[in-house]
């Protein structure tokens, strides 16, 4: 099966923080009415009464197993009803201030006294959450993430002996990564390069060779002894561990200032690589100045901050990622790449106009300023705001009328908004700028197959998915389009055959992928194989109207006609994933069966 392509863009985890749910348990037990419905439509009725059902909801939930205690006469309950939904919404900002006017006229409330500090931390006001935080420490002395909220506090304003006191009440599960590094950054904030040495020393664990390496090279290139960081340094590049953006950006100045990098030639071609995979990285690092290099032991903590973040992202902890990310910027607020990986949390988390709220802070005097910008357009795709999307493109490309980027995500905007002609248009202004064999523009043309295809125009698309898949034979989306169109067109069966097992090899968890495969098989009459199959795309995308088809249809190939009316009939139901031909082919199926 094709899908209409949207526009897109391990070592182990230290610490698992259960965030506190905080529901405010001081409200009287008031049921609330309804408003007088006259002159209201049925569905103006239904919507209140939906509302009206969650707002009691969240009573009885509030209410639920609680000890009775007096409530204060003033106590806030339209702050705590703002502040629940917007926790719904994951509307951090005013969720914190919300539960914060509460906890001002409902200062016994513990529920929220013990979470508030999250909340803003979540929102990025670091300084704040710190306060709260002593409050919450107040209600659960064992609370770690308050602790690690004041230790960030306690470094940022470079109180050493208060920052080595919380160390010693971090838990245990600190005591892998976080514990040894923090005492190695105060250390260096106090001058003791050796205390700073023996306590990375102590880190055990063979998953953070890496880390270890990086952070000594680190303190010993602060201490103003390059020789003793090359050391290291050197050994670092040595792991599979250093070819990110960040870490290549460090070495690279390093190399720039001393020129003690040993494999140079590794050094410049693992830079180039990187700078080339996405204009975000390119920008950045075509713009390395002064690398990352920590200046303060800040900034150097806030390296450490930045990792557990990275790490707890790949372990589905987002919403404890974002507050490790939002430290991180807090210690280095100047950091290019931190400012826009909270944002990409942000992302992760679908909370787009709360990254773009993040990337409009950035001046156009700053490196990452296309980024931003690029990054904030492909969020207002994302959420079907084209014409601000737009009008943010053509605001570059007056400026920079030259980057053929900038061309092809004005195409994506048109071909997002169903405006095909106006896409293929600056698809063809991006190809201009750039060779038609270069690897990089194989989008371009997957992209203009996508609008052909949209259009009706199915030997056009072929053409140049074909193309797409000439530049690049490894990529399994191309590999599937091509192969699926064939099927379409009933031509090339074993060899449509032959691509769509490729690309299932390459993403094996792909259901759309998976589809394909299943209707080759189906297409070859091995019904029994395409059943698995499908069944198994079915399994991981249960909300896509054609893959449900396709196995209502083997389903009747294998006379298993209920089941098949079935799947036909929920394929129907899913509407906004139909086109008006499958929904036509849909009704004909469940009234006459499959035709042979």
């Amino acid at each position: 099966m094709k899908k209409r392509k949207k526009k897109s863009f391990l070592l182990f985890v230290c610490v698992i923080v259960v965030m506190s749910a905080c529901v405010y348990c001081s409200l009287p037990s008031k049921k609330i009415e309804p408003e007088n419905v006259e002159n209201k439509t049925q569905a103006d009725v239904q919507e209140e009464a939906e509302e009206t059902s969650e707002i009691e909801e969240m009573i009885e939930a509030y209410f639920k197993g609680r000890p009775v205690r007096d409530i204060p006469e003033n106590a806030d309950f339209s702050s705590f009803l703002k502040g629940s939904f917007a926790r719904r919404g994951k509307n951090f900002a005013l969720l914190a201030q919300s539960y914060e006017n509460v906890l001002k006229t409902d200062p016994q409330n513990n529920d929220i006294k013990s979470a508030l500090f999250t909340y803003f931390m979540l929102a990025g006001d670091i300084k704040k959450s710190a306060v709260y935080a002593e409050q919450a420490l107040q209600v659960q002395p064992d609370n770690m993430m308050a602790k690690v909220v004041k230790l960030t506090e306690a470094i940022k304003n470079a109180n050493y002996d208060e920052a080595l006191s919380i160390t010693e009440k971090l838990s245990p599960t600190h005591d892998a990564f976080l514990v040894p590094v923090a005492k190695a950054w105060i250390y260096t904030g106090q001058k003791d390069l050796e205390s700073a040495i023996n306590s990375l020393d102590s880190i055990q664990m063979k998953e953070l060779k890496s880390v270890q390496l990086l952070f000594k090279g680190m303190i010993y290139d602060y201490f103003g002894k390059p020789k003793q960081a090359a050391e290291f340094y050197n050994k670092l590049m040595q792991t599979a561990d250093f070819k990110n953006v960040r870490v290549l950006m460090l070495l690279q100045e390093f190399e720039n200032r001393t020129h003690l990098i040993t494999d140079k030639d590794g050094l410049k071609k693992a830079y180039a690589t990187v700078e080339e995979e996405s204009f975000i990285s390119k920008e950045m690092m075509s713009q390395n100045r002064t690398g990352e290099k920590p200046l303060s032991m800040q900034e150097g903590m806030s390296w450490a901050l930045f990792d557990l973040s990275s790490l707890l992202v790949h372990s589905g902890e987002l919403e404890l990622s974002l507050c490790y990310a939002q430290m991180a910027r807090y210690l280095n607020p100047k950091s290019s790449v931190i400012h826009l990986y909270v944002g990409e949390v942000l992302e992760f988390m679908e909370l787009y106009d709360q990254a773009n709220d993040l990337y409009a802070k950035v001046s156009a005097k700053q490196n990452i300023y296309l980024s931003s910008k690029m990054r904030t357009v492909l969020n207002l795709i994302k959420t079907k705001q084209y014409d601000d999307a737009e009008k943010i493109v053509l605001s570059l490309l007056k400026a920079y009328p030259n980057v053929p980027l900038f061309y092809m995500t004005l195409g994506d905007i048109y071909r997002e908004n169903a405006k095909y002609e106006q896409a293929l248009l600056n698809y063809d202004k991006a190809l201009a700028f750039v060779s038609a064999d270069d690897k990089q523009v194989a989008p371009v043309y997957f992209y203009k197959g996508i609008c052909y295809d949209l259009m009706n125009d199915n030997a056009k698309a072929l053409g140049f998915y074909e193309k797409a898949l000439q530049l690049d034979a490894q990529n399994p989306t191309y590999l599937n389009y091509v192969g699926y169109s064939w099927l379409e067109e009933n031509k090339n069966i074993p060899e449509a055959l032959t691509l769509i097992q490729k690309a299932v090899s390459k993403s094996p968890n792909n259901g759309t992928i998976l589809d394909s495969l299943g209707w080759a098989y189906f297409m070859m009459e091995d019904y029994e194989k395409a059943l698995g199959i499908l069944e198994r795309a079915v399994s991981l995308e249960a909300g896509n109207a054609v893959i449900n088809s396709h196995l209502g249809d083997v389903y009747w190939k294998l006379k298993r006609y209920r089941e098949a009316k079935f799947q036909w009939s929920h394929a129907a139901t899913l509407k906004q994933e139909s086109s008006p031909k499958l929904l036509s082919e849909l009704s004909d199926k469940l009234a006459n069966g499959l035709k042979k």
